[in-house]
């Protein structure tokens, strides 16, 4: 298997929406002031009832743990967490211990209104104070719905600085209206990442999963000198690079020692582009 150093952060909302309906009474006051049936106000509350948005994060701590394990490197990723709803209800560091982020999960309630502009801030403040600069940072940021106020939507200036910081933004819509879903969509395309439309809370997990799946997975370009013949396990020096799902560069090793794994002792570049011959990469352990 093949890792870089990864640095997450989940950014969940926690307003109203996300809970219980209210009673009846409440409802008619809302509906009132909305000019809408009460029905229809108790439709776009309850999106998460059975705090599925909290499970879906269990899940890919349960994933990371696990490739953390395989890899045998420890904090190969670290994690930070986000709970907000008007106003940040906390906020947890980077870090490697994902028991951590387990123990405060069980803090995340459904009150409050929508400050989207803050649920992206405070998430980029956590992945700016890491001390691993050469960590790729992700943010996953999960919504219900439109920012309360308008000051409470994510502006240009907030994108720009989650580009100047190297942030790739995947974003997640919980059965939110379309203007929520342009946002969504222009933060997750303006930094390179992706927007996930969700109808409701059973496709969560699914959703989480497939974003760890894509900052995770980790592509091999292999560059052998045009020159170079090689005999049996005979070392050249080649330039590997790294990539992600996406195609970006993640890194890139230049006159890596490289050893071509082959049946004929003197087997061109050419010859084994167009074969089928194993290539193993003898770079601290073997990589699959």
């Amino acid at each position: 298997p093949v890792a870089l150093p990864i640095d997450i952060v989940f950014s969940i909302d926690s307003s109203g929406s996300m809970g219980p309906v209210p009673p009846r009474p409440q409802l008619e006051k809302w509906a009132k002031q909305a000019n809408v049936t009460p029905e229809e106000i108790a439709r776009r509350l309850a999106k998460d009832v059975e705090r599925r948005r909290v499970k879906a994060v269990e899940e890919s701590l349960d994933s990371l743990q696990k490739a953390t394990s395989d890899l045998l490197q420890a904090e190969i990723y670290q994690v930070g967490l986000l709970s907000w709803d008007d106003d940040v209800d906390f906020s947890i560091p980077l870090t490697g211990n994902f028991q951590i982020i387990r123990d405060k999960l069980k803090n995340i309630d459904s009150h409050g209104g929508t400050n989207l502009k803050l649920g992206l801030e405070e998430a980029l403040r956590l992945l700016e104070n890491s001390r691993r600069s050469y960590a790729k940072k992700v943010l996953i940021l999960l919504t219900d719905g439109m920012a309360s106020k308008p000051d409470w939507n994510i502006d240009h200036a907030l994108l720009e600085r989650a580009k100047a910081l190297n942030v790739t933004a995947y974003t997640i819509g919980l059965d939110v209206p379309e203007e929520a879903r342009k946002i969504l969509q222009t933060t997750a395309d303006t930094t390179g990442g992706r927007y996930f439309p969700a109808r409701e809370a059973a496709y969560l997990a699914t959703i989480f999963q497939e974003i760890l799946e894509q900052v995770t997975d980790v592509f091999i370009d292999i560059q052998v000198p045009a020159s170079v013949t090689a005999g049996l396990d005979k070392p050249v020096g080649a330039t590997v690079g790294l990539h992600d799902s996406a195609g970006r560069t993640l890194a890139t090793l230049r006159n890596l020692p490289v050893s071509l794994k082959v049946y004929k002792p003197q087997l061109t570049r050419k010859d084994l582009l167009l074969s089928d011959q194993e290539l193993i990469i003898h770079h601290g352990r073997e990589l699959a």
